[in-house]
């Protein structure tokens, strides 16, 4: 889970269906190609790993009344320069 920011035009958030402003949770396929787009053109300002997302697990798990426990597993390799390296390395 990532945040994104990036400087597009219209076409790009029509093209992908997005929505300016708002968290939004895409199909795999078209993540990996939008970030790929995204990448190519040098269009990204900010990757925030863990992302709003994250960030209310985290605030659950703060304020829950009992422990509270996320299970998950990487399904790929960590690769060099992808956004989960780049979090790794500023962490």
């Amino acid at each position: 889970m990532v945040d994104i920011e990036a400087k597009v035009d219209d076409d790009f958030i029509q093209r992908y269906q997005l929505s300016q402003g708002h968290s939004l949770v895409i199909e795999e396929t078209t993540a990996e190609e939008l970030y790929r787009e995204l990448t190519e053109r040098n269009l990204i300002s900010h990757e925030f790993a863990g992302g709003t997302i994250g960030n209310t697990l985290h605030n659950y798990s703060l304020l829950a009344d009992d422990r509270s426990v996320l299970l998950g597993t990487m399904c790929n390799n960590i690769q060099i320069g992808s956004s989960a390296y780049r979090y790794l390395c500023h962490t």
